[in-house]
């Protein structure tokens, strides 16, 4: 574990209905960080770091919502449920010259 470099006490401020701080620039600017961060909470601890350039589809966490919506739905009406193939016949031009990536 890297040792402390710099600690710094800081004031929760009210927003909103939330609390925000003030991060020092200075600690940004060396973790090259400019308006996104990603933060890591474990329970009696919040780490902020970098946040990756781009996350892959699976990796968000509105996916796995957006998943449960679908089989909630799917179970909850299931005469709406349709055969996939039916539903894109026909739409092969909108799709030619893209190369499929394999997963």
């Amino acid at each position: 574990m890297p040792g402390i470099i710099e600690r710094r006490e800081a004031r929760l401020r009210k927003t909103g209905g939330s609390r925000s701080l003030t991060i020092p620039h200075g600690w940004l600017t060396n973790m090259d960080i400019s308006d996104r961060v990603e933060l890591i909470y474990t329970g009696n601890t919040i780490e902020i770091v970098k946040a990756p350039t781009a996350l892959d589809l699976e990796d968000r966490p509105e996916f796995a919502r957006f998943l449960e919506f679908m089989a909630q739905s799917a179970l909850a009406h299931p005469d709406r449920l349709r055969n996939a193939a039916d539903v894109m016949a026909g739409d092969e031009e909108l799709f030619s010259g893209v190369e499929a990536e394999d997963v």
